[in-house]
């Protein structure tokens, strides 16, 4: 990855819709969007991001070439390169909740969007509570700040950008099988039970490793099952 170039902006409805919009007029591989305030962030499933100023809103756009079956990897990337950006300013300790959700003391710190355009290029939202943690939500959440981190915004972004250009000549240089050999190093342990949500409905199960495109593999009563999209509950 070439260096970043970073539009900051005080506030914006997504940096997802910011960037796309960016991607869309040609901007680089790399070009970051980042914001003080989301009036319209979401996550995952079309949820809604709380997104009030103290926390980091960032969307970066990825062109990996080659083939469009390889972008779901990047999710593991990202993910990988911001759970090192935290252990540097929190001190180590963080986990990672398939597919690529960013867990402190088993609680979720940040949460990683992926979406990708006709023209192959991907963009990857992310969201880190830094200051501020939101209130009311169905399971455990936390902050760098809860963490006792002085970090700042821009001090994740920073040391988020410099790891995930790391991690991007790892991913391009060594293959997909190196990023899962560190991501396994921050994921569940083999034979954790895990309860993943999917459209269907809930799964139980024991953690089995994942596959070589990164899918889940769990052991359930009805024998092992392969996941390549739900989410894990915490």
């Amino acid at each position: 990855m070439a260096e970043a170039l970073i539009h900051r902006l005080a506030e914006v409805g997504s940096t997802m819709d910011a960037a796309r919009t960016l991607a869309e007029a040609g901007a680089l591989h790399g070009t970051a969007v980042s914001a003080r305030i989301q009036t319209g962030g979401r996550g995952r499933s079309g949820r809604q991001w709380l997104s009030p100023a103290g926390n980091l809103y960032v969307t970066i756009i990825l062109r990996p070439g080659g083939d469009a079956r390889h972008a779901p990897e990047l999710g593991f990337v990202c993910a990988l390169a911001l759970a090192e950006a935290v252990d540097g300013l929190a001190g180590p300790g963080t986990r990672l909740k398939w597919p690529n959700d960013v867990l402190r003391n088993g609680a979720k710190l940040a949460g990683i969007l992926l979406e990708r355009l006709p023209d192959g290029a991907v963009l990857a939202g992310i969201g880190v509570n830094v200051a501020l943690q939101p209130e009311g939500m169905p399971y455990p959440v936390t902050s760098l700040r809860a963490l006792d981190s002085p970090a700042e915004p821009e001090d994740v972004l920073t040391a988020l950008l410099a790891r995930l250009h790391a991690g991007w000549a790892v991913w391009q240089a060594s293959g997909f099988a190196a990023v899962l050999a560190r991501w396994r190093e921050r994921g569940p342990v083999l034979g954790a039970t895990l309860r993943v949500r999917l459209e269907t409905g809930i799964v139980t199960g024991s953690f089995a490793g994942l596959g070589e495109d990164g899918s889940l593999q769990l052991e359930t009563g009805t024998g092992r099952r392969t996941l390549v999209a739900g989410d894990v509950l915490l």
